[in-house]
């Protein structure tokens, strides 16, 4: 059975596969890429999808699939908040409305985050939860704590959660925040997960698998 990990395992785990196996950060991010389109294309199916993209590998790994995304046809904008384009530092209510996205993506903060997320990043999380709109979000939905399953104010209220690599601790707690939970692959090799005793996802050729 997969263990969750801690955010501080999850680190050590990511560090010892590239300190000990051929894989890079950047191999990670692509893998990571490649699994997050995987699920939309194949489960979700959206047409336009908005990506609310953080500044950390988070926001990498959903930017890999918006190349992906848009290789295959699908319509896609890329909100960053912390953009240097003051156009995009805040989607506004009406951009909401008025475009009939399928699906967010939210890729603002990864499992690192600590106490509650600030500007503009809050706003963007309530705009989100607002919206109505099918959401996806990238290892944990953003606000949540992926030590402790605390739900930070505001966090985003999944419809469907990717976990990278390893199931965090905090996905356990608050299922109304997480939603449908798969997990999806960072390409890290068999044999270290054996090597740290972790039980090894069986992918069978996937990108990602469900986990509920």
């Amino acid at each position: 059975m997969l263990q969750p990990l801690t955010t501080s395992e999850m680190q050590a785990f990511e560090k010892f596969a590239c300190d000990n196996f051929d894989i890079t950060v950047d191999d990670m991010m692509q893998s990571a890429g490649k699994a997050i389109f995987d699920l939309v294309v194949n489960e979700i199916k959206p047409k336009r999808v908005l990506v609310v993209a953080g500044k950390g590998n988070n926001g990498g790994d959903a930017l890999v699939a918006v190349r992906l995304l848009k290789e295959e046809g699908v319509g896609v904008e890329i909100l960053s908040p912390y953009s240097d384009d003051d156009s995009e530092g805040a989607i506004g209510q009406s951009r909401l409305r008025d475009i009939e996205f399928d699906l967010i993506i939210d890729a603002l903060f990864g499992f690192s985050l600590k106490g509650n997320p600030r500007p503009p990043a809050d706003e963007i999380i309530n705009q989100i939860n607002e919206s109505g709109i099918l959401v996806l979000s990238v290892d944990v939905p953003s606000g949540l704590d992926a030590q402790t399953g605390q739900v930070m104010n505001p966090t985003v209220k999944a419809t469907y959660t990717i976990a990278l690599g390893m199931p965090k601790i905090g996905l356990e707690e608050h299922k109304e925040y997480v939603g449908k939970l798969y997990l999806g692959s960072l390409g890290i090799p068999e044999k270290a997960y054996q090597e740290l005793g972790y039980y090894t996802p069986i992918f069978l050729g996937k990108t990602y698998i469900p986990l509920d």
